[in-house]
């Protein structure tokens, strides 16, 4: 897996860390992440 820089609140690169390939090496199918999307969204709305 990729690994990505890791900076502080200043700005500075302070080292790198590998990403997990549990988390980002998944896939998933269009239906799935638009049921994941539509369920966010309703989520979002404020109650009356």
């Amino acid at each position: 897996m990729p690994k990505v820089a890791v900076y502080n609140t200043k700005g500075e690169q302070k080292g790198s860390i590998e990403l997990s390939p549990a988390v980002f090496a998944a896939t998933g199918t269009k239906s799935v992440i638009h049921q994941v999307y539509l369920a966010l969204e309703a989520n979002a709305r404020e109650p009356w």
